[in-house]
């Protein structure tokens, strides 16, 4: 932005907030007896205090990914409906092996262009500055199913706490409750789970309550997206923009939605209607040499799953945003689980940085099991979750500084730079980011590498030969077929 002057700058700062959607990004989060995670930790931050904008979670099943990011949507919550949120795993949340209370403890800062808004921080009663943080603490009993929590202004280092004018007359105002039971615009945070479908025909889900709404998904697969069915929310105006902006996202970055070339929005009154891209041809797509028009419901599940979460996120920001905005001005906080679900793998490997080029004013967690996607990441926006083999506990594991091999955060005392992914084969990337060293993937690879060693030499022992029929008789019995025949033993 270039110098306008003390008191211009200021109003441009201004209406630049206000014209964007905006606000929270997660510096870090410390969950403690929440499933497997006793002592967990997770920060968010660069070496320069701003945000990490891609983080991705990696790790066994059965490692509380997905608990990670519902934990984080918790947090951003507030106190009052944090429990609504929480309805369908509350009573599966504590640690079952410590009859401990579940606690969890985030810090989320404000984008920069908001910080100047005392409109925006009422419970404060003044504009909150840049180093200014947002802290929410929730906590959960063992053996009640009603969560706890408070959140409260406090400064960059969390020591001390920012209290304003109207939190002084009574016994303590709660910023993020006051700014989820008003829907207060601008606090944006938005979880997708693995459900994203487009909504049925028939559905209308409900926007009582679109900043709780966004978060459901991550909780309850069959929770269905409002998505394409902002249409039948906003008004006529606002319907124009939603697909207009909709269709600029879609096709203005390759490799979003591969071979999409289009969407039709002409026609009487424009598009302003769910079922009009939901069953009418109105998808261009390249097919071959040519290209062609197709419903939202024709296309293929993955099509259909990106399609229907990116449309979920647009139509929330048009909800709440008073003009129009484009994806890359959208700020805010996104999680997703399984953020290769459906995808081919050349899909999943183009995903990100199209996502990057799309939306990059968007902090995002998501998680994989999927090494194509970490073909464009850097190290330090992978975060690798196990158990430790003797505690049960997941935590956070690092790459050895002597052996390479990922170890529990907890045995080292020095954590080593890890490798990148981004210049590895996929066999490397497998070995290094998934601890799977077999060169096949099959669990016979062992087997075919030994056969193969044995069946190509001529000179094999009588022992080794014996070991070679044994392996011929396992592949028999499991219908595997032998990569070549043994080679004739030649006598010395």
């Amino acid at each position: 932005m270039r110098d306008l002057g003390g008191r211009s700058k200021r109003r441009t700062l201004r209406a630049f907030c206000y014209d964007r959607l905006a606000f929270v990004y997660l510096d870090h989060i410390h969950i403690r007896h929440l499933k497997l995670l006793r002592d967990f930790r997770l920060e968010l931050t660069q070496p320069n205090d701003t945000p990490r904008m891609w983080t991705v979670i990696i790790g066994r099943n059965g490692t509380a990914k997905t608990s990670i990011l519902q934990a984080i949507a918790l947090a951003a919550a507030g106190s009052r409906q944090v429990n609504v949120l929480a309805r369908s795993v509350v009573a599966h949340l504590v640690d079952r092996r410590a009859r401990q209370p579940m606690e969890i403890d985030a810090v989320f800062r404000f984008s920069p262009g908001c910080v100047e808004r005392a409109d925006l921080h009422p419970t404060l009663g003044r504009a909150p500055g840049d180093d200014a943080r947002l802290h929410s603490i929730l906590s959960l009993k063992y053996g009640q199913s009603t969560l706890a929590g408070r959140s409260t202004y406090t400064d960059v280092s969390g020591e001390m706490e920012l209290i304003g004018p109207i939190q002084l007359t009574e016994s303590g105002f709660d910023p993020l409750d006051e700014a989820r039971a008003d829907d207060r615009k601008l606090w944006f945070v938005a979880g997708y789970g693995v459900g994203r479908f487009l909504p049925a025909p028939q559905s209308r889900p409900p926007l009582v309550q679109p900043s709780i709404e966004r978060l459901e998904p991550l909780f309850s697969n069959t929770t269905a997206l409002t998505s394409l069915r902002f249409l039948d929310n906003l008004t006529k105006e606002k319907a124009r923009r939603f697909t207009k902006a909709l269709r600029d996202t879609l096709i203005q970055v390759e490799d979003l939605i591969p071979d999409l070339v289009g969407i039709e929005l002409t026609g009487p009154g424009g598009v302003t209607k769910s079922r009009t891209l939901i069953d009418k041809d109105r998808f261009t797509l390249k097919v071959g040499a040519h290209e062609h028009k197709f419903p939202a419901v024709a296309l293929s599940h993955g099509y259909q799953s990106t399609l229907a979460w990116l449309a979920d996120l647009i139509g929330h920001v048009m909800w709440e945003a008073d003009e129009a905005i484009e994806a890359k001005d959208i700020e805010g906080l996104v999680l997703i689980d399984e953020i290769d679900l459906y995808l081919h793998p050349t899909w999943q490997a183009s995903l990100i940085p199209a996502l990057r080029r799309t939306f990059p004013k968007v902090q995002f967690i998501a998680t994989t099991h999927s090494p194509a996607v970490l073909s464009s990441l850097s190290p330090d926006e992978i975060v690798v979750v196990d158990q430790h083999e003797e505690t049960g506990d997941v935590e956070q594991f690092f790459h050895d500084p002597e052996t390479g091999e990922l170890v529990p955060g907890s045995a080292l005392e020095e954590k080593s730079h890890a490798p990148d992914p981004r210049s590895m084969t996929g066999t490397d990337v497998y070995r290094t980011w998934f601890g799977l060293d077999r060169l096949t993937l099959n669990p016979h690879g062992a087997r075919l590498r030994m056969y193969l060693q044995l069946a190509t030499d001529p000179f094999r022992s009588d022992e080794e030969n014996d070991e070679l029929q044994k392996i011929i008789q396992s592949f028999e019995r499991d219908g595997i077929s032998r990569p070549r025949e043994p080679v004739e033993r030649e006598r010395s």
